[in-house]
């Protein structure tokens, strides 16, 4: 569908004013809640109630076909785990966020 792709950036923008938006780092305290503490406010504390998480930081389970073996399911742990440091876009004046991803080592 050639034309009609949109980018991230551009999805965003539609949502929500990116000109006030601000990337912020966290760490992850707890898991279940989830808590991350903001590295550049520590009284920060982002809990499920205020943030989005991408399916791609969740754990998620597939079915794989192993030629000789038949069909096996498994899991994909890529879920969020204590001390991960994370990217966050912080919106609606920092009343919501949106996890991005991990910050690589």
């Amino acid at each position: 569908m050639a034309g009609t792709e949109t980018s991230l950036k551009q999805m965003l923008a539609k949502a929500l004013d990116v000109r006030t938006s601000t990337v912020v780092i966290g760490a992850v305290e707890s898991t279940n809640p989830l808590e991350i503490r903001a590295e550049n406010d520590p009284r920060l504390i982002i809990t499920e109630s205020n943030c989005f998480v991408p399916a791609s930081l969740q754990d998620y389970t597939v079915d794989i076909s192993i030629p000789g073996v038949g069909t096996k399911e498994c899991t994909v742990r890529n879920g969020l785990e204590e001390g991960d440091r994370v990217y966050m876009l912080s919106f609606e004046r920092g009343a919501l966020y949106f996890i991005l991803d991990k910050v690589g080592d």
